[in-house]
């Protein structure tokens, strides 16, 4: 045991105050910590790692503790600083250094191991202001305390107790981190723990030794001094093992970026010779890389000088890093560009390569410049101005269309260089097309080299791929020439509604004119033929004896014709009256219509023998007293174009032709020529004589009137002998809803009917609403009219 201490002693110094001591002590400690520094600042300057910062920062602390502590004691051994006089300053600046170094190592390898900030910041700084309050407070009473106390013994000072129970609490803090993280499977070195270990018992010794009151220094000095020396070592190599691991991982980083490199990597000297390269190269330019060492850049298209170095490696040595594409036709494959990446290394006389096959991106950039092209000549053909805006509302593109517009102000704020304003408009459809992903639109009026002109601006939002609005995309066109042609509809409506009012007051007397005209025809037409009817009859009567045949014959023949003149006018009255009622729309059973309208027609001519075909079931919605007179008017007619033929036959039925229902009427008569069917419908247009069928020639003008109110229309098929087939239509089918007839402009309070036939037999428009009789008690044409209904 005598032994070992003896060795000790020898090794770490004895108990303070003896050249040993002071030589292994401080100096030997101070060896390791400025080796531990220096590799850490070497580090740091390397890699930049704030870790190796404070590694060096907490070594140089380290050091200059030693330094401190060997001035003074080999000063004083030295004699030549007087002990008596350090001795009044030296304690608490010697325990304020020692915890300083312990705890900024201790904050440096939590750092560096552990790499927890929330943790270590926080007791560095409270460790730190514990040690300067500490610090602070001993200074100003450690002399006071000596002077009343002279040639006290080391730890009776209240002072040397709470360094060192500091120290010991916070170096046990720091060892109880690592071991808590080494718990929980963190990666922390043992040397380490070691090292803080035998600084957390340096510390504990020398509080065992205050309480023994230094009885048993000569055994614990030696071990606390080794304790301290030889942590040291252990921190330095944990350092360069965790040094070692990072160059090692390094390596393997770039040996795995060289090995998977898609682009060839390589060293080549500045003659050209290939001195590395990685394995990309078999793909790049089909050579293994093993055979391309050794190859020159001849090889691949390059030029050499006189001197042997490479074409553009200047001959003064100023090489700047290059980059350049070249085009490489490798034996038996497709022609490839190739890019060149070129770092030159002048003092070693070599170039760093990387080469990368961009050919299929050369051949996607010419694709998408030819695209590019497309698309600004498509949208130079539409005719629109087309900027695009950022979100700031900054112009990013505009097509030639758009500079004619507004000039060329890429990359200006659009509110600044459309309106010449500090800040986005107000009203800016860009704006409002970003805030709320709509589109809108709005017409301006602009000044463009000179002139005014109105445009029409639709703003759509623009998203990138994840879609996240990134601007807008704005098209301007210009509308000017549609304005103005705006204004000339409008003004000629206003001209057209001018005239129309003219037109309507010219028709308005026109009617007044021919109600009048109708009026006379009502009344003062028939009073005189009346007349010429009845003296003709009483010619007759009285005087028929006295008259021969041929007297008779001329007298029957006026009395005819007053009758037939007088079955005209009421046949035109009542035409003009289908026109003039209004439609009362109900529920009409054409098919029980149909039967009462063939049994009249038997009752009035029960010697004909006719065969009628019904269909049942048929219905309509219709006025039922006009669509009686259709009725009553083609079954008239069937009626009695049948009359010369033995078996006659008539029938009613309807078919479904694409939802809409037409119904037919057809018969086995004497029938038509097609060739006269535009005269079918048309008053008082006949399609045969008098003395071959009787009327007046009204009936299927009616019925067409009739068809057409009610939105329908009209037909007819035939063939000379082979009997006819009348087909109609109504706009009001069973059960759909009748549609509304056009306003009739209005006479006096009768309207008028624009659709009337302009073929009346006087040549002017028709007007319904006239009542055709004379007797002395009729009313006003004005008060018919009135209870008319109109």
């Amino acid at each position: 045991m005598t032994e070992i201490l003896e060795i000790l002693a020898q090794f770490g110094g004895g108990k303070g105050g003896e050249p040993g001591n002071v030589v292994v002590r401080f100096l030997l400690p101070t060896f390791f910590w400025a080796v531990l520094a220096g590799v850490a600042y070497r580090e740091f300057l390397r890699s930049r790692n704030s870790k190796d910062l404070w590694v060096g920062i907490a070594s140089t602390l380290g050091m200059a503790r030693e330094m401190l502590m060997f001035t003074a004691e080999y000063g004083a051994w030295r004699q030549v600083v007087p002990f008596d006089f350090m001795y009044n300053y030296y304690p608490p600046l010697e325990h304020a250094a020692t915890m300083i170094s312990g705890l900024f190592i201790g904050y440096a390898f939590l750092n560096y191991q552990l790499n927890s900030p929330n943790f270590s910041r926080p007791f560095l700084a409270f460790s730190t202001f514990t040690t300067l309050v500490l610090y602070l407070l001993t200074t100003f009473q450690w002399p006071g305390f000596l002077a009343d106390h002279p040639g006290i013994s080391f730890g009776r000072f209240w002072g040397d107790m709470a360094f060192r129970s500091a120290a010991a609490i916070f170096m046990g803090i720091v060892l109880g981190a690592f071991i808590s993280s080494a718990a929980q499977g963190k990666q922390v070195s043992k040397a380490l723990l070691c090292g803080f270990i035998f600084l957390f018992f340096d510390e504990f010794l020398m509080i065992f030794n205050i309480i023994s009151n230094e009885r048993h220094v000569a055994v614990y000095a030696p071990i606390r001094h080794n304790l301290h020396i030889w942590a040291i070592p252990l921190f330095l190599g944990t350092y360069l093992g965790d040094l070692s691991r990072r160059m090692a991982e390094a390596e393997r980083m770039v040996k795995n970026i060289f090995n998977l490199s898609p682009g060839l990597l390589g060293l080549i000297r500045f003659d050209g010779t290939f001195i590395l390269a990685s394995p990309a190269s078999r793909q790049i330019i089909g050579v293994p890389p093993d055979e391309l060492k050794g190859r020159r850049l001849t090889e691949f298209g390059f030029e050499t000088r006189q001197d042997g170095n490479l074409s553009f490696i200047p001959e003064n040595g100023e090489l700047f890093p290059l980059c350049f594409e070249k085009k490489y036709a490798p034996p038996h494959r497709p022609e490839r560009w190739l890019q060149w990446h070129l770092q030159p290394a002048p003092q070693e006389s070599i170039l760093y390569v990387i080469v990368a096959d961009v050919t299929e991106q050369k051949m996607v950039a010419e694709n998408l410049l030819d695209e590019r092209n497309k698309l600004e000549a498509i949208l130079s053909c539409l005719g629109d101005g087309l900027t695009i805006q950022n979100a700031d509302h900054r112009i990013v593109y505009q097509n030639q269309i758009h500079k004619k517009l507004y000039g060329d102000h890429l990359g200006e704020y659009c509110h600044r260089a459309y309106e010449k304003q500090p800040q986005v408009c107000q009203d800016c459809p860009t704006a409002m097309a970003i805030r709320d992903l709509q589109v809108h639109s709005t017409v301006r009026l602009i000044q463009h080299e000179g002139q005014a002109k109105h445009v029409e601006i639709t703003v759509s939002p623009l998203k990138d791929g994840s879609g996240a609005v990134v601007g807008a995309i704005e098209a301007v066109r210009d509308i000017s020439a549609r304005k103005e042609a705006e204004r000339e509809i409008l003004r000629l409506n206003s001209e057209l509604e001018r005239r129309v009012a003219e037109r309507t007051e010219m028709l308005v007397e026109a009617c007044q004119e021919l109600v009048s005209f109708s009026y006379s025809v009502s009344h003062d037409l028939r009073s005189p033929l009346r007349t010429i009817y009845g003296y003709s009859q009483l010619l007759l009567d009285d005087w028929g004896k006295k008259l021969d045949e041929q007297g008779q014959k001329y007298v029957e023949v006026i009395i005819s014709s007053g009758r037939r003149m007088e079955q005209i006018i009421d046949a035109m009255l009542g035409f003009f009256r289908i026109s003039q009622s209004e439609l009362q729309y109900e529920e009409v059973n054409l098919s029980e219509l149909a039967t009462v309208v063939t049994a009249e027609l038997h009752i009035t001519h029960p010697e004909r023998k006719v065969s009628f075909l019904i269909k049942e079931g048929m219905a309509v919605k219709g006025d039922p007293r006009l669509i009686r007179s259709v009725i009553e008017n083609l079954f008239g007619n069937a009626w009695k174009y049948t009359a010369q033929v033995p078996d006659a036959l008539i029938e009613f039925f309807s078919t479904d032709e694409e939802d809409i229902t037409v119904f037919h009427i057809r018969d086995n008569g004497a029938g038509f020529s097609m060739a006269h069917a535009d005269k079918l419908f048309i008053p008082f247009q006949r399609l045969h004589s008098e003395h071959e069928f009787s009327g007046n020639g009204v009936g299927l003008a009616i019925v067409q009137r009739i068809i057409q109110r009610h939105g329908g229309r009209v037909w007819a098929e035939s063939a000379p002998g082979k009997g006819a087939s009348f087909f109609f239509t109504l706009g009001c089918q069973q059960g759909s809803t009748p549609a509304e007839e056009p306003p009739r402009p209005q006479v006096d309070g009768a309207s008028l009917d624009p659709l009337l036939s302009a073929r009346s037999p006087l040549g002017a428009p028709s007007v319904a609403g006239i009542q055709a009789d004379s007797a002395p008690d009729m009313p006003s044409i004005g008060a018919w009219v009135k209870q008319s209904g109109a």
